[in-house]
């Protein structure tokens, strides 16, 4: 079976890419945080400060590193600008949860199509 936290999945659909986010996404991850439209119904309130961009990707990135989790930024493949992002969830070592967020106006398409795929992608390393 192959270790899914051996090396950072990159994972694509045909207009989406799904990548590791960096801290040099802080600013468009902020842009899409910020939003109470796409924080509606998070369990977390919307970001008011890009420091906290900053300290949800040193968060994110610590997740992976111990195992636990993988949080996928969304992207259009021409820009490569984060748009949403999406989170694995590694519970009970052979359970997994996936669940998405995005950005307003482009969710429904966008959902469909990252859904599907990280589906294909736990069924397939699991």
């Amino acid at each position: 079976m192959h270790d899914v936290f051996e090396s950072f999945p990159q994972l694509e659909t045909r207009d989406l890419l799904l990548r590791r986010i960096h801290i040099s996404d802080a600013k468009a991850l902020f842009t899409v945080l910020s939003d109470e439209a796409v924080t509606e119904f998070y369990d977390d309130d919307a970001f008011t400060n890009i420091s906290q961009a900053v300290d949800q990707i040193e968060a994110w990135e610590r997740g992976f590193n111990n195992r636990g989790c993988i949080r996928w930024g969304i992207t259009n493949k021409e820009d490569e600008i984060i748009i949403g992002s999406c989170r694995r969830i590694l519970l009970l070592s052979k359970c997994s949860r996936n669940l998405v967020s995005e950005t307003r106006g482009c969710w429904q398409n966008m959902k469909i199509g990252v859904q599907k795929d990280l589906l294909i992608y736990t069924f397939s390393h699991y």
